[in-house]
């Protein structure tokens, strides 16, 4: 990705954080949870057209062996993202799943310096130095915005 298209992904997620965790939600300001944090982003840097993601009642994805959203990555989402392994060195914009239960259940977006762009439930919109720590571990797929 060129410099440019970085910084506009970077300057998106700076703008939403301070936003509240609220499952299923992606209003600035207002409330936005992990992966619809994700697609927002996306979509405020122009990385990807808007377009309406699937979604389950809260804690469905955790019971599943595979999540809606890791579904969708696999097979519509193939149209924006290559499933790349985890031990790729990472790059800016690349989409983190982390295993939460038994399925990938939350996502961040890798940013240039090692830091992330998630959201957390207590927490809200964030960027970090590096995955929390207990993130960190969980770390079960990486997807790559094609270009």
């Amino acid at each position: 990705m060129s410099t440019l298209s970085i910084q506009r992904l970077e300057e998106a997620a700076a703008g939403w954080v301070g936003t509240p965790f609220v499952e299923h939600s992606a209003v600035r300001g207002v409330g936005v949870c992990c992966h619809k944090l994700a697609a927002s982003i996306y979509f405020d840097a122009g990385w990807l057209p808007r377009f309406e993601l699937p979604s389950a009642p809260p804690g469905w994805s955790r019971a599943q062996d595979r999540s809606l959203m890791e579904e969708w990555l696999d097979s519509e989402g193939l149209r924006w993202f290559t499933p790349m392994t985890i031990e790729v060195e990472r790059e800016p914009g690349d989409l983190l799943g982390f295993r939460i239960g038994r399925c990938v259940h939350h996502l961040a977006i890798q940013l240039s310096g090692g830091r992330v762009a998630t959201a957390l439930e207590g927490v809200g919109a964030v960027i970090l130095d590096a995955p929390p720590k207990p993130l960190a571990k969980r770390l079960a797929r990486v997807w790559r915005p094609r270009e």
